[in-house]
């Protein structure tokens, strides 16, 4: 299993109803395609994801979601070689637990 960091930003090129709609749409869409993985949201656009497949194909996937003008980074976490935290934060304990599951070396 690999961890990612997925952030993104759906951008409108106008003010129109159609745009905003069709804005609406492609951020529903990335959130859904998230959402069948196992994650935990940092932020209102920011989720660390839980994937079986290689990052390269989950990325090419949310590609194919989003047009140019929107903005997504997706960067692997990877497990921190020794038992400090490998990130800091302050949220949700869910999430403190969820993401040092995951990315703390196992013993």
């Amino acid at each position: 299993m690999h961890v990612l960091l997925v952030a993104y930003d759906i951008h409108t090129r106008d003010d129109s109803k159609k745009e905003s709609e069709a804005a609406d749409a492609r951020r529903d869409a990335v959130k859904a395609f998230i959402e069948r993985y196992s994650h935990r949201r940092l932020s209102e656009s920011a989720y660390a994801v839980e994937v079986p497949e290689p990052a390269l194909t989950f990325t090419e996937e949310v590609l194919r979601m989003i047009r140019k003008g929107d903005e997504v980074y997706i960067i692997p976490l990877v497990p921190f070689p020794h038992p400090s935290p490998p990130f800091f934060g302050d949220g949700p304990e869910s999430v403190q637990t969820w993401l040092e599951q995951r990315l703390l070396p196992r013993v």
